[in-house]
């Protein structure tokens, strides 16, 4: 999953966190192993979610939010957007990455991509979202929120 990290970091500017699934958070690890990972806390029910403070070898410092209840997100529910909002304000932060792999590759012609960012856009305004840069292929999407609006 080299690639798809390296097209994650290519395609978003850092944020005050990143924001990810279940398969994701492997992907995730396999590329960031050297770093040091700290559990901080797991937040309140009904969201299931962990926050962790990581380090790299270097100093940068992430905060990571892994949404434990789910394995590979679905980009067309709207609990996803729901989820991160709430994490966000748990964490008291206004700003996250999320890195999704896609587990299943199904072939999307650029009219269905572009179909899909637009729901994206909407479910994420819908929670309280604001979308400012989005890419998402087959295999994957890098997206970086931000809490409200402009």
């Amino acid at each position: 999953m080299t690639k798809e990290y390296q097209t994650f970091q290519e395609k978003v500017a850092p944020a005050q966190a990143l924001y990810v699934d279940q398969f994701t958070l492997i992907a995730y690890y396999i590329q960031t192993h050297d770093w040091k990972w700290k559990f901080r806390r797991h937040f309140r029910e009904p969201d299931r979610v962990d926050e962790y403070d990581l380090t790299s070898p270097t100093g940068q410092h992430l905060v990571l939010l892994r949404n434990i209840d789910r394995w590979n997100f679905d980009l067309s529910k709207p609990e996803i957007y729901q989820v991160l909002l709430r994490s966000l304000h748990d964490a008291q932060l206004t700003s996250a990455n999320m890195f999704l792999v896609k587990q299943v590759h199904a072939h999307a012609d650029p009219p269905a991509i572009a179909a899909e960012v637009n729901r994206i856009r909407k479910l994420a305004a819908d929670a309280g979202l604001q979308v400012s840069s989005l890419y998402a292929d087959n295999t994957q999407a890098a997206i970086t929120f931000t809490v409200g609006f402009p």
